[in-house]
């Protein structure tokens, strides 16, 4: 049984997802420490990029600025601005030419239009809504189900044990910080994702990688996406 474990980030990337596909238990992170960058608090929770005239571009959604730490479940949208019809519009521009743009239009914007104060549960619905789309069969549980007591290494073992699994799946960042013999101390075995982010066709000149879900589902349609997310 693979356990893997992510902060509830802000339409990610399509290694997000493959994260995702790849364990039998995938625990959304939302007790942690919200990571700030700068004075709009930016970070992979509230920002991702997507493709704008051939270059990528950052969209966000704009959060509350608070003084001193907070955890990402307690971080509220500024819903004060009318984000939602701004983003809505970046995507039109963005993608409108893209060959499944009308296909996902209505799914996607249902999303962007979900309605809610905080920014955790923002990213959550909608991740559980692509998990859904493209047929993950991953069971898909909150930190804050088990009233953790541990921090950095020692929470994704209390994780990992306690969703009843035996292997930790951690990606390309998670070899910076995690201390990989706990796990081993624990009998818990690792797996690396190296995840490589597959090329398809951009309304671009060049390929660009890293992009949004967003990206890959207007340039490849559902079934496409899910094929590269299959690892049978």
């Amino acid at each position: 049984m693979i356990c893997s474990i992510h902060q509830p980030n802000f339409f990610p990337w399509l290694g997000y997802f493959d994260k995702i596909a790849r364990a039998d238990v995938f625990v959304f992170l939302n007790q942690v420490d919200y990571e700030k960058s700068g004075h709009s608090m930016q970070c992979y929770t509230n920002r991702v990029g997507i493709l704008r005239n051939e270059k990528p571009t950052w969209i966000h959604c704009p959060v509350v600025r608070e003084h001193g730490p907070q955890a990402i479940y307690e971080v509220k949208i500024n819903n004060e601005l009318k984000w939602r019809d701004t983003l809505k519009d970046r995507i039109n521009e963005s993608y409108k030419t893209a060959l499944y743009y009308k296909d996902m239009e209505e799914f996607i914007f249902a999303l962007v239009d979900y309605e809610t104060d905080y920014l955790s549960e923002y990213n959550i619905h909608n991740l559980e809504q692509l998990v859904k789309l493209l047929e993950l069969k991953t069971k898909l549980v909150r930190q804050d189900m088990f009233h953790t007591t541990t921090h950095s290494t020692e929470l994704l073992i209390e994780l990992t044990k306690r969703t009843n699994c035996d292997a930790y799946l951690y990606g390309g960042g998670g070899i910076k910080y995690q201390n990989n013999e706990l796990f081993i101390e624990q009998g818990i075995n690792l797996i690396s994702q190296n995840f490589e982010f597959p090329v398809y066709q951009q309304i671009s000149q060049s390929f660009v990688s890293g992009l949004s879900i967003l990206d890959t589902l207007f340039h490849c349609g559902v079934e496409k996406t899910k094929e590269m997310l299959s690892h049978n």
